[in-house]
């Protein structure tokens, strides 16, 4: 529906400044995907042969394994940001009102996702994980944020005051039909009784014959209008309801999307945090 693409927030990751700054090592690779969003604002724009020309002041201390993997990890937190930005359009679709939520998402906020205080021998490394940390609560307290705006949103759909008053109008609409049959039974009564008591022209029982048939004709016409509104109403309640069913099935395809997205989120957080533990525990290189 919506395109997707890499997007890095400026926020919570390493730009080019802060690399730049950190002296982080940056293969052609990298520098080719931070590169390849001109438009981007969160980004410097910093001329990708100024990082392939640039040495590392840390390379004689470093490991070259440990700053191979390194974009690999930056990769995998972009990664991470593009599936939550995915999940944040597919929520936004679904606004304007909800039939139904869990209850549990309103009683408690998401669990945070668990994560090991492993001490790491590099700063750059307990930096990283800090940040990967700080990201996934703040995706979780958005999450929950979005889980209020649908309830309010649900508070103001309506779908209850729409059925109260269909159930006003059907009981009214029952009694303008019984009045008007009994108002049609005495009618006939009263022409039948009119007519075998009299049969001139002036007599006052044929003028309140008249007036008896015209109140008959404005009731008739009033019920009319009543069965009209009602069936309108009744169409209305029709569209609310089959709205109201679609944002049912988009509400459960999103907790559907968020339930995989924060189980992808754990795996890969756990990914990282292992990733960095090999590198902390392998004794570096002396040369």
């Amino acid at each position: 529906m919506f395109g997707t693409r890499k997007t890095w927030d400026i926020g919570h990751a390493l730009c080019l400044q802060e690399l730049w700054n950190k002296d982080l090592s940056l293969d052609a690779n990298l520098v080719e995907f931070l590169m390849s969003d001109e438009d981007d604002s969160s980004f410097l724009s910093l001329p990708a042969a100024a990082f392939l020309q640039r040495r590392s002041l840390t390379a004689e201390r470093t490991d070259p394994n440990t700053r191979s993997q390194q974009p690999l990890i930056q990769d995998k937190v972009c990664q991470l940001q593009t599936c939550i930005h995915s999940e944040e359009i597919a929520r936004h679709l679904a606004g304007g009102g909800v039939q139904k939520l869990q209850e549990e998402q309103l009683s408690t906020k998401p669990t945070g996702v668990q994560v090991r205080s492993d001490r790491f021998s590099c700063p750059e490394e307990e930096q990283l994980v800090g940040q990967l940390r700080t990201q996934v609560e703040e995706l979780e307290e958005k999450l929950f944020n979005q889980t209020q705006e649908l309830e309010r949103l649900r508070s103001e759909l309506g779908a209850t005051d729409l059925e109260k008053q269909l159930e006003r109008l059907v009981v009214e609409n029952e009694r303008l039909k019984q009045e008007l049959n009994s108002c049609r039974s005495s009618e006939f009564q009263k022409l039948d009784v009119a007519a075998g008591t009299c049969s001139c022209s002036r007599c006052p029982h044929r003028q309140e014959v008249e007036v008896l048939r015209r109140e008959m004709s404005y009731q008739e016409n009033r019920a009319q209008l009543r069965e009209q509104h009602l069936a309108e109403v009744e169409q209305e309640l029709r569209k609310e309801t089959c709205r109201v069913e679609g944002l049912q099935e988009h509400l459960d395809e999103s907790r559907r999307r968020q339930r995989e997205v924060e189980h992808k989120l754990r795996l890969q957080l756990q990914d990282c945090e292992e990733q960095l533990a090999k590198q902390a525990a392998a004794p570096p290189r002396v040369r």
